[in-house]
């Protein structure tokens, strides 16, 4: 799994993961995201599956831990671009009930920094 960042000029993190995102990432990835999101001191986190090959259920379990507790902080965190395996998983377990899932969304616009 490689992990990229990318901070707009709205202050929105979005994080690109590529690549398989299992057990053994969870932990370095869940640690990246609150890092990343204090650093930016950015109120919105979109990570960005779109080129993820695959998920586990330690990587989802490790994306509901960052969501709570970003939201413990007061940011929010969004999935952007799952597709595959990684979008039928989190449809499964209906994930989309608990973070807010977008397809292909363009974070600058206001309204989507502020939805939960």
């Amino acid at each position: 799994m490689q992990i990229q960042a990318k901070q707009t000029a709205n202050g929105v993190m979005t994080v690109y993961v590529s690549g398989e995102f299992c057990q053994s990432e969870t932990l370095p990835m869940s640690t990246r995201l609150n890092q990343l999101c204090l650093a930016a001191r950015s109120h919105t986190l979109v990570v960005d599956l779109s080129a993820t090959t695959s998920l586990d259920s330690f990587a989802i379990a490790s994306l509901v831990r960052s969501f709570k507790q970003l939201a413990a902080k007061g940011a929010k965190l969004l999935l952007r671009g799952a597709i595959g395996q990684p979008r039928k998983l989190l449809t499964m377990l209906r994930i989309h009930h608990v973070i807010p899932m977008f397809d292909d969304v363009s974070f600058d616009q206001p309204s989507l920094q502020t939805a939960a």
